[in-house]
């Protein structure tokens, strides 16, 4: 009996898969394979889950995105909708267009700028060792921009902009104090 990829099923492992950063290539493949999802509803709580890496940004995750796709696709919404919320949260927001962005379909950012501008100030050296920008705006355009694997040095700083569990090694980065 062939087996099935729930992936291809299951919006929630979608998400997850955005959510995550996880490789979207392979997202944005298996997305055009099963053009069916975009017929199905989500309860409220799935909604709420894809909203939540937006809804989540606050001081202890700075930034979060989700995918122009998803938001039309299945959260049956807008950019601007969903950003004058964020707006409304004291966030800040950015939309990036397929040809401006590392995400496929374009994204929407959302980021707290003060305690984005914390993170970068207080790591500035790694900020610079990885040749990132340590302005808030400009960061989240150049991750927007750009993408990075795992192992690249700009990562573990990337990963705690977006909420990530920080590497216990204090030599690559150190926790402002609204993280402990």
């Amino acid at each position: 009996m062939k087996r099935i990829d729930p992936y291809l099923h299951d919006p929630i492992a979608r998400a997850e898969t955005y959510l995550g950063r996880v490789n979207h290539i392979e997202a944005s493949a298996r997305a055009r394979a099963n053009v069916a999802l975009t017929s199905l509803e989500l309860s409220d709580e799935k909604r709420d889950m894809l909203l939540r890496s937006l809804t989540d940004v606050g001081a202890t995750k700075p930034i979060g995105y989700l995918p122009l796709y998803t938001i039309k696709e299945f959260l049956r919404s807008d950019p601007e909708t969903i950003a004058a919320d964020a707006v409304m949260r004291g966030l800040t927001t950015a939309q990036f267009a397929q040809n401006a962005c590392c995400i496929k379909s374009g994204a929407l950012y959302a980021y707290h700028r003060a305690a984005l501008g914390d993170l970068l100030r207080e790591n500035a050296a790694a900020v610079r060792v990885a040749g990132l920008p340590l302005d808030p705006d400009e960061f989240v355009a150049h991750v927007a921009a750009n993408w990075y694997e795992m192992g690249h040095e700009a990562h573990p700083l990337i990963a705690a902009a977006f909420g990530e569990k920080f590497v216990e090694n204090p030599a690559v980065l150190s926790r402002p104090e609204h993280y402990q």
